[in-house]
């Protein structure tokens, strides 16, 4: 049976979830996220909006693993 694309969709975000997992954030300058944010789209054909937005919701992701919620 082949793949759906929602399928391989999710698991090539899991894939990049995981990686930057691992390998952690190269910089959190805001001009240099912004730079690069630009620069991967025009390398993926997208726009930077989808890149920003696909991005600041891996980010949350994985800042919320990062520090969950204490529980009092």
């Amino acid at each position: 049976m082949a793949m759906s694309e929602a399928r391989r969709n999710e698991i090539a975000y899991l894939y990049v979830l995981n990686k930057v997992r691992k390998d952690g954030v190269g910089s959190l300058v805001p001009n240099a996220v912004n730079r690069q944010l630009g620069t991967t789209a025009v390398e993926l054909g997208i726009t930077p909006e989808e890149a920003r937005e696909f991005t600041t919701d891996m980010v949350n992701k994985l800042v919320a693993e990062a520090f969950p919620p204490v529980n009092k």
